[in-house]
C-alpha cells in the first residue's frame, strides 16, 4: 500500500454495524480506513470493527491485527487502537422472546393465524426488514398434532407478523410460544407503538432467573404528560 497524500480533516474513523462474516472483508475494511487515517491526518487513530462472527480461533485476530510493518504504519499513522465488537454474535443467542397466544383465525384457503401478546412493537425487525424467524411452542415440546400457521403480533397492523408459515404443534390460548436468537435488537428497537408498554427482561442463569428490566405500566407511558 503506497503512503496516502496528507489532508487536512481530523476526527475518528470508524466503520460501524458491518455484517462480517469472513476475515477477507474485514482486512478489505481496514486497508482503506487505514489509508483514510493516513491522509485526513486523524489525530485520535481509532479502527472500529464490528465483527459479525467470532471465531474460536485466532483467525480474526490475526487477520484484524495484521502486521504493522504491513498495514498501518505505511500510510505514515501510529499503529490504530483496534475495537472488536462481537455483538449479535453473542447476545442475539443469548435472548429468547416469551410470548402467550391468544385467539388462532382459520381464513380458508389462505392461513391460520395464531395472535400472541406481543408483536412489532417489541420485534420491529420482520415488519421492518422481512427478518426471518424460528419459533416453538414451548409447553408443548414433545410433538402433537402438527399445523402451519402464523405468528402475528397484537398490534393492529397488517405487517405485524413475527413469524409467517411455520410448522407447529397445534396451539390453543394461553400455551408459551418461544422466539430464539432475540437478543441482539428486539429491546434496543422496541417502542410504545399504539400506546403498549414493554415487556420484562428476565436473566437466566443455572436455574436461577432474576428480573433486570422491570416491565412497564400505563403509568410509565404517563409520566411525561403535562395536565
Amino acid at each position: 500500500m503506497e503512503k496516502a497524500p496528507k489532508g487536512k480533516q481530523g476526527g475518528n474513523t470508524k466503520v460501524a454495524g458491518q455484517g462480517y462474516l469472513n476475515t477477507d472483508s474485514v482486512q478489505d475494511s481496514i486497508d482503506y480506513l487505514t489509508a483514510m487515517c493516513g491522509y485526513y491526518e486523524v489525530p485520535e487513530d481509532m479502527i472500529k470493527v464490528w465483527a459479525e462472527e467470532v471465531s474460536k480461533n485466532n483467525e480474526w485476530v490475526s487477520s484484524i491485527g495484521g502486521d504493522p510493518q504491513e498495514h498501518q504504519f505505511q500510510v505514515g499513522i501510529e499503529y490504530p487502537e483496534l475495537i472488536i465488537e462481537p455483538g449479535r454474535s453473542i447476545v442475539g443467542r443469548a435472548g429468547v422472546a416469551i410470548y402467550t397466544v391468544g385467539v388462532t383465525k382459520n381464513i380458508p384457503n389462505v392461513r391460520t393465524y395464531v395472535s400472541l401478546d406481543g408483536g412489532m412493537g417489541d420485534n420491529i425487525r420482520p415488519a421492518l426488514y422481512d427478518a426471518q424467524y424460528e419459533a416453538v411452542a414451548a409447553n408443548r415440546m414433545s410433538g402433537g398434532d402438527i399445523t402451519t400457521v402464523t405468528l402475528a403480533g397484537k398490534y393492529c397492523e397488517t405487517g405485524d407478523i413475527l413469524v409467517k408459515d411455520i410448522a407447529l404443534p397445534s396451539l390453543d390460548s394461553g400455551d408459551i410460544v418461544a422466539i430464539p436468537a432475540s437478543g441482539a435488537y428486539c429491546i434496543a428497537m422496541s417502542s410504545n407503538y399504539n400506546m403498549n408498554p414493554r415487556p420484562e427482561i428476565v436473566m437466566v442463569s443455572q436455574g436461577t432467573a432474576r428480573v433486570i428490566r422491570k416491565r412497564e405500566t400505563y403509568k410509565d407511558l404517563m409520566a411525561l404528560d403535562l395536565p
